[in-house]
């Protein structure tokens, strides 16, 4: 199973996480924003970055989310309560609130194999190692990287577990955001899985 950007992602990481129902084998992220995202694609000037946060709390800020992709994703480090009190995706995806749920858990570790792709040029991704559950420290444009996370050392969706298990792919590639389905970037994700044996009713392709 493969999924990346926008609405496509949304549909996949439901599935595995909340239903994984038939359930998913290996699975492929690329260039998917899975530790949020803060950054207007494509501008990412801070004076916007800080408009949309505005916009997302306000009234209509879930109406919003709802509609636009990245909004969804939008997750603002200089104001993580706010994220954490009025998003509708993905803080309950990632298992960020007090309240872990299990499920979501035993789904993820269930995975073969999770492999997921970031691209060093990537500028609708932001910032572009959100692909790794890698995001920005709070109050901060700092990096923490995926080992150091709260998200990982806590294990709040099986990430760890997975990683332990030596089921986890790190992947960096040169691939534009919009590429990754292409002929050109395809095989990134089409050739690792190649030879691998799925039993018929594991499989599931989107």
């Amino acid at each position: 199973m493969s999924g990346g950007g926008g609405d496509v992602i949304s549909v996949c990481v439901l599935s595995v996480a909340r239903y994984n129902d038939p359930p998913v084998y290996n699975y492929n992220t690329w260039a998917s924003p899975h530790a949020g995202q803060y950054g207007v694609p494509d501008f990412n000037i801070p004076y916007l970055d800080q408009l949309f946060s505005e916009i997302l709390e306000s009234t209509n800020g879930q109406i919003i989310e709802s509609f636009i992709s990245f909004a969804a994703y939008w997750k603002d480090p200089y104001n993580l309560d706010k994220y954490l009190e009025k998003s509708i995706f993905l803080a309950d995806l990632n298992n960020e609130r007090p309240t872990k749920n299990q499920t979501y858990i035993d789904n993820i570790k269930s995975l073969n194999t999770f492999a997921m792709e970031f691209s060093t040029i990537d500028t609708i991704v932001h910032p572009n190692v959100s692909p790794w559950f890698e995001f920005f420290a709070p109050n901060s444009t700092s990096i923490i990287p995926l080992r150091q996370s709260q998200f990982y050392t806590e294990d709040w969706l099986g990430i760890r577990a997975l990683d332990e298990a030596g089921k986890l792919q790190l992947i960096t590639t040169n691939c534009d955001h919009q590429n990754f389905p292409r002929t050109e970037c395809k095989n990134l994700y089409v050739d690792r899985f190649a030879n691998t044996v799925i039993p018929p009713h594991l499989l599931l392709l989107f």
